[in-house]
């Protein structure tokens, strides 16, 4: 069995839109000639945006017979089974998380990917039951839907047009 899951494209769209929108308002903030530390807050706030958005498009979870790869923008995680010494679910609200605990890794994998419910019932029969948490068989038995990733990128997208738009007005 191989299995690729990425983030979800309904998250994935309004990223990639507000990283492109993202750009000519950082350039707008550079011909205004702001102070040093305007520009330093603002470089700094820029760059975990871009951080975070690249590591959100880029991010993506391999689910093997006999491993979990979890690749972001840092690298990657590769977690074989024999490692593994416990896999648990956590739900807070609408957010879930499988947890997945090795000898000196921890990994969470939250539930903005594609098929997510899917995803957790894969890693759920990797394992002997014995390592499987009562959390994590509450969220293949009980799936929640998550849309405040997807509206929170649409406002960014919303925003950074409206700035665009006075700018350019």
């Amino acid at each position: 069995m191989k299995s690729v899951y990425k983030i979800k494209n309904a998250f994935r769209i309004p990223m990639t839109i507000a990283i492109l929108l993202s750009i000519p308002v950082l350039i707008d903030v550079f011909n205004r000639q702001m102070e040093t530390v305007h520009l330093v807050l603002v470089l700094t706030l820029m760059g975990l945006f871009y951080i975070t958005g690249f590591n959100s498009l880029l991010r993506r979870t391999v689910v093997l017979d006999d491993r979990i790869i979890v690749f972001n923008i840092f690298g990657k995680k590769d977690i074989s089974l024999d490692d593994i010494s416990f896999i648990d679910g956590l739900t807070l609200g609408s957010r879930q998380f499988i947890s997945i605990s090795t000898k000196g890794k921890n990994v969470l994998i939250p539930n903005s990917f594609n098929e997510f419910h899917g995803m957790a019932r894969d890693v759920a029969s990797l394992v002997k039951q014995e390592k499987i948490g009562d959390g994590l068989r509450y969220i293949v038995e009980h799936p929640s839907k998550r849309a405040s990733d997807t509206i929170s990128a649409w406002i960014t997208v919303l925003i950074l047009s409206a700035i665009l738009y006075i700018r350019i007005k």
